[in-house]
């Protein structure tokens, strides 16, 4: 399998894996991480992120592109 690759280094405009990381707080006021995974595509301006989902869903989630630090080829499918 491929490793992680730095965000500035992927391809744009086809789908690939990216990988997020995301600081919350919860009620209380405690951190916690978020992790995503998601395949989507990178427009070429670098201003948006298409989420490549199932069925005809589309996908948001409130991360940003100061959020995503690495990318990765899609692995070929089972034969």
């Amino acid at each position: 399998m491929t490793e992680w690759q730095p965000i500035e280094t992927a391809p744009h405009e086809v789908p690939i894996l990216l990988y997020a990381k995301k600081t919350k707080h919860n009620k209380n006021g405690a951190p916690f991480v978020l992790f995503f995974h998601v395949v989507a595509t990178i427009d070429d301006d670098m201003k948006d992120i298409s989420a490549v989902g199932f069925g005809g869903y589309e996908w948001e989630w409130d991360f940003d592109f100061m959020d995503i630090t690495h990318w990765m080829p899609l692995p070929e499918p089972p034969k």
